[in-house]
């Protein structure tokens, strides 16, 4: 999802909180009752992630720590997710 006009990263995290909680509600499938969760991942515009290809990359670490946190949560990028994740690798 890409929102235009992000004001703060409060903000962000609010629209991710509210995305996940609207996702927990149970829906009909055919006959059945069927239920999502989710892990997201949020990234903000940054002068030093210019390409899309660097807005992705950060979204999809952000997403790899929410997905480690636990299920149907989110998290923030942060530049410091990068050297985590490259350590973790490195292992």
């Amino acid at each position: 999802m890409l929102l235009p006009d992000v004001p703060t990263a409060l903000y962000a995290s609010r629209v991710a909180a509210r995305l996940l909680q609207r996702l927990r509600v149970p829906f009909q499938l055919d006959d059945r009752e069927a239920h999502v969760d989710a892990s997201v991942g949020v990234v903000l515009n940054s002068p030093t992630l210019t390409r899309s290809d660097d807005l992705l990359q950060a979204a999809d670490i952000a997403l790899y720590q929410a997905k480690t946190a636990g299920r149907a949560t989110y998290r923030l990028f942060k530049p410091g997710m990068v050297e985590k994740l490259a350590a973790r690798m490195d292992l």
